[in-house]
């Protein structure tokens, strides 16, 4: 793997994360999105997806897949770490 392909993947991850952060702050502001952060945290995964998937319309490369599934799973991941949380048990 070259230092290109490094720096492309990190790129697109930076991306993916930039849009999913967008998302997740304008679900924050709006008042329905918040009271149910499932499906902000869902719609940001998938909008995680979206730059790279344009990309892959101009030059189609299974490379780009891997930044937003990389995201996706972060996103996941905080999303189950703050369910936990929220939990009764944890109270």
């Amino acid at each position: 793997m070259t230092a290109g392909m490094i720096g492309y993947l990190l790129g697109g991850f930076a991306l993916s994360a930039l849009f999913a952060a967008v998302w997740l702050l304008i679900a924050k502001m709006v008042p329905p999105l918040k009271r149910n952060p499932k499906l902000s945290y869902v719609i940001a995964m998938i909008v995680g997806f979206v730059p790279m998937l344009l990309i892959s319309v101009i030059e189609f490369n299974p490379l780009n897949l891997l930044p937003p599934i990389v995201c996706a799973a972060l996103i996941w991941w905080r999303y189950s770490a703050m369910i936990k949380r929220q939990s009764p048990g944890n109270a």
